[in-house]
């Protein structure tokens, strides 16, 4: 009975994610009966973000919950779950276990190993991104929070989110090697999965008006890569990142969205 108890999503207790990040740090694979909550910010294989970690050798799925404290809590699972982007959910932790990345010198954990009995609720949720009016702001504790930067535009005034299509046209395309998706004109356009894994993103500076700059990395598997730049003013939504793109001379150092 106890056992059955300890066990028990239902009977979990919630904490928040700091606390669940410390005890994992401690003891490397969680064995408490405790469940956090926050909002799906990230879910599994999303355009851009997180297609893009497929390029590294990552498996299985990646999802990020955020709370109403802008704290994040990153977690994976083999298979997909059932969440989609925006919910309200409640993850149990007994069993998850610490899985350490490194990207270029920036070293985080995530949750590793959630299944579907995991996900003790969800429900669709509404989630405000914290708004940012200075890209100066943003600091590297902000790392896997959506923010929305107001009030910045592109610096370039010509081109396309991403400039390049792909990394061989001369290669034979197949179903493994290649993506296919839709350009801008409605014409079919093969792009090769085979880039090397700084060519995951395309970086765009961005600019604010206090003249602070930050770049903007999109993937050229998205569906709008090669739509042209919009111009003037305006807000952009995303992930905060620390990826390391050594072709641009960006460094894990660098903070981008």
């Amino acid at each position: 009975l106890v056992r059955q108890i300890v066990s028990d999503p239902e009977r979990a207790e919630l904490i928040g994610f700091s606390q669940a990040k410390s005890v994992l740090d401690s003891v490397g694979v969680f064995e408490d009966n405790k469940m956090v909550e926050g909002y799906v910010t990230v879910c599994a294989k999303d355009e851009n973000y997180g297609e893009s970690l497929y390029d590294k050798g990552m498996t299985g799925y990646r999802y990020i919950l955020e709370d109403d404290a802008h704290e994040t809590f990153v977690f994976e699972s083999e298979n997909a779950l059932n969440l989609s982007r925006g919910d309200k959910a409640r993850i149990w932790l007994l069993e998850l276990a610490q899985k350490t990345y490194d990207d270029g010198g920036f070293r985080y954990s995530v949750f590793s190993g959630a299944e579907e009995e995991h996900v003790v609720a969800s429900e669709p949720g509404t989630f405000e991104p914290r708004k940012v009016s200075s890209l100066d702001e943003i600091r590297y504790q902000d790392v896997f929070t959506l923010v929305t930067l107001e009030n910045v535009e592109i610096a370039p005034l010509y081109g396309a989110f991403t400039n390049f299509k792909e990394s061989s046209p001369s290669a034979k395309a197949t179903s493994q090697t290649h993506t296919i998706y839709f350009d801008y004109k409605g014409g079919r356009v093969n792009w090769m999965k085979s880039f090397p894994e700084y060519y995951r993103f395309y970086p765009t500076p961005l600019i604010d008006a206090q003249g602070n700059s930050m770049y903007m990395h999109v993937s050229p598997a998205v569906s709008w890569a090669h739509e042209s730049y919009p111009q003037g003013k305006g807000s952009v939504t995303g992930l905060v990142v620390r990826e390391s793109l050594s072709n641009f001379d960006i460094t894990s150092a660098d903070m981008a969205i």
